[in-house]
Order: structure tokens, then sequence, then C-alpha cells
């Protein structure tokens, strides 16, 4: 399909709401095979803009993937937050901050297939052809690796949706270089792999991890059967909230207590392939401990907001309860979700 055929057909599904469904489903199917196409990358990655203190220092990371679905992230630079990680296995889902010796392990957390992963993509692709427009622009190498340079323009008219350029790896759908501007045209946020390799080889423990024993690890169980909202809101030593405007399709599915005697609760709001949750827990202090991202405004209070491969999350703090929203939706649906967290 020659560029201006795209661009063409992907600006008219804009004009033609009856066909955005359509186009939606065949997009989605497409995206899903090509991901699927992928057995495994390596790369290094740079991330701009997502230190608040530091907003002209870059953050290096190591990032792997192997099929299905497994992703480690890993931080090189710079040295006051080297090694922090996020790491899917298959099974557990850990995160680890060394600086803190704080981390979180989730065991029994399933991989979606691939009926689930594609109505997914048709949601967010839906939610795309909704809120943006696209045209292809040109063709450019990244990281030695030929993509196409995708212009994506909002059509909505608020402080989150962005206009973007993402330089994509159409095989593999995969972006190797996205830039995002903020109302002033200016760098809000920024990424770019300079290393990447495709379908090598990885060695056998590039998803093994064990946290030091003088760490602080806060457990859960997603097979667990739960607890109901007035428990919760009984057992915590804090004020339990819940969002009040989700996505179609989602809801709360369960509320989970941390292993434990820390009172900590996660609403888990998994659909299939959509993945969602909101953690809670006791405030310590005006703000989060770990400022890390983009900072953002979740009703009247300030927030950050960060990204690691397909999932965004957000910290905030609101009457005393830190929430982290943590979930593989595009970053103005999460963003609207923890507004209407109340």
């Amino acid at each position: 399909m020659t560029k201006n055929i795209k661009t063409l057909l992907l600006s008219s599904v804009v004009l033609c709401g009856a066909c955005s469904s359509i186009w939606a489903n065949s997009i989605a199917s497409k995206m899903t095979d090509n991901i699927l196409a992928m057995d495994s990358m390596e790369g290094e990655l740079v991330q701009k803009k997502v230190l608040v203190d530091y907003p002209n220092v870059d953050v290096v990371q190591k990032v792997i993937y192997q099929k299905p679905w497994k992703l480690r992230t890993e931080i090189l630079a710079p040295a006051s937050i080297k090694g922090s990680l996020f790491l899917y296995d298959g099974k557990q889902n850990i995160l680890w901050w060394p600086n803190e010796l704080f981390g979180i392990r989730a065991i029994n957390i399933t991989s979606p297939e691939r009926d689930e992963v594609y109505k997914h993509l048709t949601h967010e692709s839906e939610v795309a052809l909704r809120d943006y427009a696209f045209s292809l622009s040109k063709t450019e190498k990244i990281a030695g690796v030929e993509t196409n340079l995708w212009k994506i323009l909002p059509m909505v008219d608020d402080d989150y949706h962005h206009y973007h350029e993402m330089w994509m790896v159409e095989k593999y759908s995969t972006p190797l270089k996205v830039e995002i501007l903020d109302k002033d045209k200016k760098l809000w946020y920024g990424m770019e792999y300079k290393k990447v390799s495709f379908n090598k080889p990885l060695p056998d423990n590039a998803f093994a991890f064990e946290f030091p024993t003088n760490a602080m690890v806060i457990d859960w169980d997603y097979a667990d059967t739960g607890i109901s909202l007035e428990e919760a809101k009984k057992t915590m030593n804090f004020s339990v909230m819940q969002p009040s405007k989700l996505p179609a399709g989602l809801k709360v599915e369960k509320i989970i207590r941390a292993k434990g005697t820390i009172p900590m609760l996660a609403m888990v709001m998994d659909h299939g392939g959509t993945r969602v949750s909101l953690f809670q827990s006791h405030a310590f202090g005006p703000s989060p401990l770990m400022k890390y991202g983009k900072e953002v405004k979740i009703a009247n209070t300030k927030g950050y907001l960060s990204f690691t491969g397909p999932f965004s999350s957000i910290v905030w703090i609101k009457d005393k309860t830190q929430f982290t929203l943590i979930g593989n939706l595009s970053y103005p649906q999460l963003l609207a979700l923890a507004s209407s967290v109340q």
C-alpha cells in the first residue's frame, strides 16, 4: 500500500464515523498479527522530559522483550535512579526501586490470548481514530532500522491530547521514536531507541530477578478471591476511593489486599487484553515519595505520569491516600480515569 493511499484511508476514517468501527477492527487485527510476528527485541532507549527536578537530564533504559508479552526495562542512567526495574516474566510483575530498597511483586498475572489482545487493540484504535487525525509523512531510519514517520494531530482540545510524531516499524507495529509536543510546540515528552535488534536469541536469564534480602517488598496475588468494598473501608488506614468514570467495558472486577501487615489494596479492572489496576495506600506526606515522570494535573492535585512500553502509570495523592494507576490504555484515558477517583 502506497504512502498516499495509506494517508488518504486513515484520514478518511476520521471523517466517517460509521466507518471507524470497521477500520478499527482492521487496524487492530493487523497490529495484533504484527506484534505476534516479533519473537524478541532488545535495545537501549532514551526518554526525555521525565525527571521533574531535572527536566533536561535524559533517562537511559535497557529494554528486552520476548514473545509472548515478556518485558523487562531497567534504568541505566542517571545514577540517582540506576537499576530501577519494570519486569513481567509471563507469570509475575515486579517493580523495583533500588535506592529506596523498595519493591512490588504481583503473582498469578496471566498473559492475554490473541483474541483478547485483538479486542483491546480494537478499543484503542477506535479511541485513537475518534480523537486524532493521522498522516504518513516519510520513511526514515532510527537506530539503523527503516521506520515510517506518522504525524498525529489531536482532534480534542484539552491539556493532554497532544500533537505526536511517531516513527513506527510497521511490520512489528512498534515505535522506535516518539516526540510529543505541547501547545507551544515544545517537546513535552520524547523517547528514542539508540540501539535495537529484533529476533535474536536472548539469554536464559534475561527475565530473572531476585530482590535483595534487605529489601522491603509488597506482595500481591491476583488469584486471590478479593474483599468487598465495605471490608476494604473497614480494614484500611486510609480513605478508600474508587473511579466514578471508566472506559466502556471496564469495571472493578475485584479488590485485593496486599500480603503482610501493611494496609494496601488494589482495585483490579482487567478485562481480557485490557489491563488496569488502581493501587491505594496511606500517604506519608503531601507528595509521592518517588517523583518520576511527567507532572500532570489530577483533578485539583499534582500527579506524575510515566511510560513503560505499552503501559503507563500515574501516581498522585488525595486526602492522605496515595494512588498508583497502571494500565495499557492510552494516557488521556488513564488521566480521565484518575481524575474520576473519589
